[in-house]
């Protein structure tokens, strides 16, 4: 006689396929079934989630601003974009990213690149307290100001990166 007809007959049918398993060393029937549901509705949620988050990404609105700031002044621009870049972020639900970085060979060429929800958030910002302050303090020290509208291609981040 088998092993496992003999042993098939201790064993209650609806715990065969755990006994089984267990003696061939493999997993039963029902947790491959698990695992395999487990995998499609993880599957379902990532495209899901992923289209929503394309849909968003066409949606957003992109400034880009290339600035030359006076050389003597730059500590001090710093220190102002800095301030409007956390509370712009902080503040505003619409302002969703602000970055401002300085050329390495010319710490006097700013870039600013901003991400918003939309154009209203866009606008919404321009007339915050922090942004006219912000704009009065620094208009002397901005030498130069190219100011680019741009359509986001593609945008990625590490989930809870923040730089």
């Amino acid at each position: 006689m088998d092993w496992m007809d003999w042993n098939a007959r201790r064993i209650p049918p609806e715990c065969r396929h755990r006994y089984y398993a267990y003696r061939l060393g493999g997993p039963s029937v029902r947790t491959q079934f698990m695992k395999v549901t487990w995998l499609l509705v993880g599957f379902v949620v990532l495209f899901t989630s992923g289209a929503a988050v394309a849909n968003d990404v066409v949606n957003r609105y992109i400034r880009l601003a290339e600035l030359e700031i006076d050389p003597r002044q730059i500590d001090a621009f710093t220190t102002a974009v800095r301030e409007v870049g956390q509370v712009s972020v902080r503040a505003e639900e619409g302002c969703l990213a602000l970055y401002a970085v300085a050329d390495s060979d010319n710490p006097s060429r700013v870039h600013v690149f901003e991400i918003y929800r939309d154009s209203a958030a866009y606008q919404a910002h321009l007339q915050t307290p922090h942004f006219q302050r912000f704009r009065a303090t620094t208009n002397s020290m901005v030498l130069s100001r190219k100011l680019l509208d741009a359509t986001p291609v593609s945008i990625a981040t590490k989930p809870g990166f923040t730089p």
